[in-house]
This record gives C-alpha cells, structure tokens and sequence, in this order.
C-alpha cells in the first residue's frame, strides 16, 4: 500500500504540473483553454496508465469508467442486501433499498413516529443513505418500523466527507447509521480513521455508528472486519434493534454496541 506522503508528493507535483503547462499553453492560445484542457488530459491518462492513446479512447475510457461507478454502486447496494438479508430476517431485521422503502411508505406500511416520514422522504429523494434497516410493527398488520440507515461504498475515499455528515445528521434524529466498505485500505491512513472514529481536531465527533469492511485489516474503535458469517455486524444490529425500541435517545452519536 503507497504511503500518505507519497500520494500527497504525487498529487502536488501532478496539480503543479498541469496549472504550469496550461498557463505556458494560454499564453500562445488565450482563447482556447478547453482544447488545451482536453490535451492536458489526455496526457496525463497517457502517463498514468502508461500507453500512448487517442482523445477519443481517453474518452471512452472515461465514459465506460462512468458507466461502471453509477452500476456497480447499484449493484453493491442489491449484493449487501441479498447477502445480509437472510441472517437479519432470523433475527427479525430487513435490509430496504431506497425503492423498496418509498413503495412502503405510499403503501402507508412505515409507522414512524408521523413527523418523521418527511425527513425520511427527503433522505431517499436525496440519496444520501443506500439502504434502510427496519423491522415489523408487532402492532399493526404488515406495518414496519425504520430503524437504521445504511451507506454503501466501494471506497472509503467516495464522496466521504459529503456522506459522513448525512449520516451525523441521521443519528442525531436517533437513527442507528452504518456504513460498509467494499474495500478498506484507505481506513489505514489517519484521516480516514478519523473521519469514523472522531477525536481530531479535524473530525472532533465519530462519522458513523459502525463502519463495517469486508476486506482484511486490523480493526480500529468503530471500523470493523466482517467475517465469513457477517459478524459482528449482526450482533450490533440486534443491540441497536433492542435499545432503538426500548430507549431511542441512546442511539446518539456516542451510541457503540
């Protein structure tokens, strides 16, 4: 794995070096930064990957690059809840992709609390959680209860800092908030940790409730390593299911299971 320095080495020289070549670029071509800019980028594909390619393939490549993240992030989302669901429903626990919660609600089947249907619409409008964690009304016939809000990501470096304070904002309305990583190398670094963990100057309060990662790596405060049989994650979502039903102000930011 590439130190912190060396990333930061390379991403300095990198944005030095394209501000000092377009510059020297617009001084003979003032009107035509958007051509240079296809250039610049053009060359910089070429030296990262290490082959000579045309602007249309660069194109391509970053077309098809596209195309992948917004499926592949989809496709993370359905994979987590179709590995996890079987285990949760034993304990009386269901996964909920965004589309699958807002059928339930125009269906009147979510009984939260009626002040909080509003702020969950607005969360799956906006997208800022992947899936829902709920469980059933014993009270009513086919009602469920939403409990916790769920974050996928390939990377931990995804939209991070945007998607950590969407979940602050979740447990702060006593939701328990989690996130699973596809793969976890960056939590390696300081300030990715801290973005989970808090206690920086940076990030003085903890990101998420429980930030759970399926590739090998030590474990850290609220980062956890899923094993085969998707523990601890099931534990801590049958304690967070058990506080949130019997005294929802513990699930706060502080909450760990």
């Amino acid at each position: 794995f590439p130190s912190h320095d060396n990333d930061v080495k390379e991403r300095e020289a990198q944005k030095f070096a394209i501000a000092e070549s377009a510059k020297r670029l617009l001084q003979d071509h003032p009107l035509r930064l958007p051509e240079i800019w296809r250039a610049l980028n053009q060359a910089h594909i070429c030296r990262k990957v290490g082959l000579k390619i045309s602007a249309a393939q660069v194109e391509k490549a970053i077309s098809a690059e596209n195309s992948w993240k917004k499926s592949s992030g989809h496709a993370l989302e359905k994979i987590i809840v179709d590995l996890l669901n079987p285990s949760l429903l034993r304990i009386g626990i269901s996964l909920y992709l965004q589309k699958d919660l807002t059928e339930l609600i125009r269906a009147g089947r979510v009984t939260n609390p009626q002040r909080e249907i509003p702020w969950i619409k607005e969360r799956i409008q906006a997208s800022n959680f992947d899936i829902y964690m709920g469980f059933p009304d014993q009270s009513t016939k086919g009602g469920v209860k939403i409990f916790g809000l769920v974050q996928s990501k390939a990377s931990i470096r995804d939209r991070v800092k945007g998607d950590r304070e969407f979940s602050i904002d979740g447990m702060k309305h006593f939701f328990w908030s989690v996130a699973f990583c596809l793969d976890g190398a960056f939590l390696l670094l300081p300030k990715f940790d801290q973005m989970v963990n808090g206690g920086s100057p940076s990030f003085s309060e903890p990101g998420w409730h429980g930030m759970y990662v399926f590739s090998q790596q030590e474990p850290s405060g609220r980062i956890f390593i899923l094993d085969p049989s998707y523990e601890p994650f099931l534990k801590h979502a049958k304690k967070a299911k058990s506080d949130w039903i019997q005294q929802r102000q513990w699930l706060d930011p502080a909450w760990q299971p």
